[in-house]
């Protein structure tokens, strides 16, 4: 049930994901699409056409619901049968990218041809044109029953390879166990999947968040987001944060529930959990200093967002840009010249 703060600002427990993603607002990965030397066309583009999750975050994303939804896992998601591997689905990551339907709907059964004749080659041919016309596969008969008895057993579920089922359970119960030998136990008192809904006072634009878990104590809030990394070294994970703005993330978030509790003390902590075995967990608590630095660059962009939307022009980059080669590139200034 909700608890709204005001008409326009609410806290959603229980709503599914595919609700949030269908509700008005704009979310933090959106505008992270313009961050750097990206452009507001780079936003509207992925507005229009999100990118769809790789092998990485599909791992990522079934760690989560072990962790944080386990009673959801098994009826989320499935293991591939057997033999269909990389192999047959194209995928270099050796994952099944689609959910059982999906992915039914990109192959095809492949018909009786005898290949041998003149007529069948020709038949053969027609019939491999008319397959990649409608972007589809070929599978040999038996492959293509499996798949359709198996689609209808797991109609809805996401498929992964037995190494992913089985590392994201493994990852699960590593990250959960770290967040409950925590000090504030950051995965018990709380709830997770938390949507949040609010308009921001800096540019009156409608926002939204899905919070993986939040506690909510007399004067402060605690945010805790799961994240998976090849590496959790402490350089590495530095790393991570920048590369994939996560302080951004952060921000925008505590901008929430400050909007919604009136709460300007919010913590952030990162659960993170290595997709490599053997999948070791650590908690990062994120220097509340880093947060309100970035509420500047959050302001930015969620200004040129409104602005954009507001006259509907997106630009991409400018004209002509003066250019030279990056330091690296110049080699050792005091050679001399061969």
């Amino acid at each position: 049930m909700p608890i709204t703060e005001t008409p326009q600002n609410e806290i959603v427990y229980g709503m599914t994901f595919d609700e949030y993603r269908a509700a008005p607002g704009v979310n933090q990965s959106l505008l992270k699409a313009g961050l750097g030397d990206k452009t507001l066309a780079h936003m509207r583009h992925e507005m229009e056409h999100p990118s769809p999750p790789t092998a990485a975050m599909r791992l990522g994303s079934a760690t989560h619901c072990a962790a944080l939804e386990p009673d959801r896992f098994s009826k989320s998601y499935t293991v591939a049968p057997d033999g269909a591997g990389s192999r047959t689905t194209g995928n270099a990551t050796g994952a099944i990218v689609e959910t059982s339907e999906s992915f039914l709907a990109r192959f095809v059964s492949d018909p009786k041809i005898n290949k041998r004749s003149d007529a069948g080659k020709k038949e053969w041919a027609d019939f491999q044109v008319s397959a990649a016309a409608k972007g589809k596969n070929i599978l040999a008969p038996a492959m293509f029953d499996k798949w359709h008895e198996f689609s209808r057993a797991n109609a809805g579920k996401t498929i992964l390879t037995p190494k992913e089922f089985e590392s994201a359970l493994i990852m699960g119960e590593s990250v959960l166990r770290a967040a409950h030998e925590d000090e504030d136990d950051i995965f018990s008192g709380g709830h997770s999947e938390v949507s949040l809904f609010w308009t921001d006072p800096f540019c009156g634009v409608r926002c939204k968040a899905r919070l993986d878990y939040l506690i909510v104590r007399p004067g402060y809030a605690i945010i805790s987001d799961v994240k998976s990394a090849e590496s959790l070294a402490y350089r590495d994970f530095q790393n991570s944060m920048g590369k994939f703005n996560y302080t951004f993330q952060a921000t925008y978030y505590c901008r929430g529930i400050q909007v919604i509790f009136d709460l300007t003390d919010t913590r952030f902590l990162f659960a993170g959990v290595e997709n490599k075995k053997p999948h070791l967990s650590s908690i990062f608590s994120l220097d509340a200093e880093a947060i309100l630095d970035e509420n500047s660059r959050v302001e930015q962009m969620l200004g040129l967002y409104a602005g954009a939307m507001e006259s509907g022009e997106w630009p991409g980059y400018v004209g002509r840009q003066p250019i030279s080669p990056p330091e690296w590139a110049l080699g050792d200034s005091d050679e001399e010249d061969e």
